[in-house]
């Protein structure tokens, strides 16, 4: 894992504000989750984290990060109550405007803060690309007392072996172009491993997954859905998928 600058919490707060007007400018194509095969990762994405959250409609859960309520959408459909959370006003009133499968709730507060109100009520804590903007030295404990004995703790970030997400975070030129924000970092899977465990999670599982590019044309969907299943499972070309699906557990 890329180690994140010495920056105060203050300060990470207000690049994130900064970084929220920018997907502003183009809510859900600024990551391509509207294009047809971004349709298609978003949906497929949303299935892993239910699943490896055993998310089903008695499951009362807290999702970090919704933006703006693409995959809050997708994970209602397995019947959940989900507490949506988002740092970023403007963000939380486009997926407050949204329809959802199941009960839904907004909240308007930052993630690293959530631990002092919320102590021990949620099954699963969730979320989609978010963790690599946050601070895990406050964040993980705080996501302990929010969970209850046994609950899960399930995200999907982004690979730092993967040859596109390296060269967006460690390369400026990159950087800029992919409009990431100025704390967001990437993960090797290893590492974050070993960050989870010291902060005394259990049952840790972390899996390189997507190989489906929001780029890839609508007529080829199929082709590279079925060649991204081949990849997966594929070691050693598995450890650059795009992303990671994080699973761990609060002990009993």
């Amino acid at each position: 894992m890329v180690p994140m600058k010495e920056v105060s919490k203050q300060d990470r707060l207000s690049h994130e504000h900064a970084h929220a007007e920018v997907i502003l400018s183009d809510p859900e194509g600024i990551w391509r989750w509207d294009s047809p095969a971004g349709c298609a990762r978003a949906e497929r994405r949303a299935r892993l984290i239910a699943e490896a959250g055993l998310i089903n409609s008695d499951s009362v859960t807290l999702e970090i990060g919704c933006g703006t309520g693409v995959f809050t959408q997708l994970v209602s459909q397995t019947g959940a109550t989900i507490i949506a959370c988002e740092l970023c006003e403007s963000l939380l009133e486009i997926a407050s405007g949204k329809s959802y499968g199941s009960e839904v709730h907004f909240l308007n507060q930052d993630a690293m803060s959530l631990g002092a109100d919320h102590e021990e009520r949620y099954d699963v804590l969730w979320g989609s690309s978010v963790l690599h903007h946050l601070d895990l030295s406050i964040f993980l404990p705080e996501s302990l007392k929010l969970l209850k004995p046994g609950g899960r703790f399930v995200f999907a970030e982004p690979n730092m072996l993967n040859p596109q997400i390296w060269l967006e975070r460690k390369v400026p030129y990159f950087r800029r172009r992919a409009g990431n924000s100025e704390d967001e970092t990437a993960f090797y899977r290893w590492s974050l491993k070993k960050l989870l465990t010291r902060e005394g999670f259990v049952n840790i599982s972390i899996r390189p997954h997507e190989f489906l590019h929001p780029a890839v044309p609508k007529p080829l969907i199929g082709i590279f859905q079925s060649l991204n299943k081949i990849l997966e499972h594929f070691w050693p070309i598995s450890e650059i998928a795009g992303s990671l699906l994080i699973r761990a557990e609060k002990p009993r």
